[in-house]
């Protein structure tokens, strides 16, 4: 394949990569709170966290779960993964935009992240 082949295929110019011991909930929660603080929210607000990344730290618990507890979420905010290849991430969107939509259980406050 020639050179920048894939590059003008994905958009995608540089590939980087993180120590081995960190896990996906690590970057992911760094995500969560530089989002949280940008909306000028905080944890306690949040209804609702979608981890919707391919990569997780472990088959069970969820990476979510992992993430709820680092960002010190309400115990009344709900978490869970979901995954579905490239498109886990656009899924979630559509998701949490038709629970609010629908006003499910009052979430209005949702959270989907990804790495």
């Amino acid at each position: 394949m020639p050179h920048g082949t894939l590059e003008a295929l994905t958009g995608v110019k540089e590939r980087r990569l993180w120590p081995v011991h960190l896990m996906p909930s690590y970057f992911a929660s760094k995500v969560g709170a530089k989002l949280l603080k940008q909306a000028g929210r905080n944890a306690e607000d949040i209804d609702l966290l979608i981890y919707a990344g391919v990569c997780r730290d472990f088959i069970e618990p969820a990476t979510a779960h992992v993430i709820h507890h680092t960002l010190k979420l309400s115990p009344n905010c709900m978490a869970f993964d979901l995954s579905n290849a490239c498109v886990g991430f656009f899924n979630a969107m559509v998701l949490s935009a038709q629970m609010i939509e629908a006003k499910e259980e009052l979430l209005d406050r949702i959270v989907v992240v990804a790495v």
